[in-house]
């Protein structure tokens, strides 16, 4: 049986946008440790797709923090980041979730293909997330879970690269990145996809529109995760 592998991105892919809780938790830990107010940098850098980790450094950058100093601070800013964001978050709320995901991910588990995370936010955060909206069981359940998270790197396809070597590491070490798919709704998705050979499925319901996901080269393009159909992913 051939093994196959599916990556989800979280924001704007299985959660909506525009929930504030995590990127208010990064502009206060970061004054907290640095002294430095970033939220004035916020529109001169591209934040959609990025990890957290390009985020921070490159706001911090332009507080004209040295290379060393941003790495010294970010894993504190990291550590507060999650406290921030966990106890902003405690609520549960399912409708979080986009029309579409649960029964995405039910249709995968059913079919019993591997399911994982690469995302640009910290793990903890991830989880925290996926935790509020009342969707990280079906993550935690995988065993092993494959991730690539954004405190690895500040490149995105630094996540895919991780995520696919563990998947050869503990699933199949003949693992064919044209048998992986990456979900996202980014065209930062899409390059980390095709920077492992693996096919990008981009989804409209961030703040990308297919036309610039199309010209990234996006294998596969819907509007929204219902019209999903998992026989018509793989070739």
């Amino acid at each position: 049986m051939t093994t196959r592998l599916v990556l989800f991105d979280i924001d704007g892919t299985l959660l909506r946008n525009g929930n504030r809780v995590h990127g208010r938790a990064i502009i206060q830990a970061s004054a907290e440790v640095t002294g430095h107010d970033i939220t004035k940098h916020f529109g001169q850098v591209d934040a959609g797709g990025r990890t957290d980790r390009y985020i921070v450094s490159e706001l911090l950058r332009r507080c004209e923090m040295t290379e060393s100093e941003i790495a010294d601070a970010f894993q504190q800013i990291a550590i507060r980041s999650v406290e921030l964001t966990g106890a902003g978050l405690q609520t549960l709320d399912p409708g979080w979730v986009l029309e579409g995901a649960r029964e995405l991910i039910s249709a995968f588990q059913s079919e019993q293909v591997p399911m994982g995370l690469v995302t640009g936010n910290l793990p903890a955060i991830a989880q925290i997330k996926l935790e509020c909206a009342d969707l990280w069981h079906p993550f935690a359940a995988q065993d092993p879970l494959i991730t690539g998270y954004g405190d690895l790197s500040e490149n995105r396809d630094d996540l895919s690269a991780a995520a696919f070597a563990q998947a050869r590491q503990l699933l199949n070490p003949e693992l064919d990145g044209r048998n992986v798919l990456v979900i996202g709704d980014t065209p930062r998705d899409v390059e980390c996809a095709h920077a492992i050979g693996a096919r990008c499925l981009g989804v409209t319901t961030g703040r990308f529109r297919a036309e610039d996901l199309a010209a990234y080269n996006c294998d596969f393009i819907v509007s929204s995760l219902t019209e999903v159909s998992t026989n018509d992913l793989w070739g």
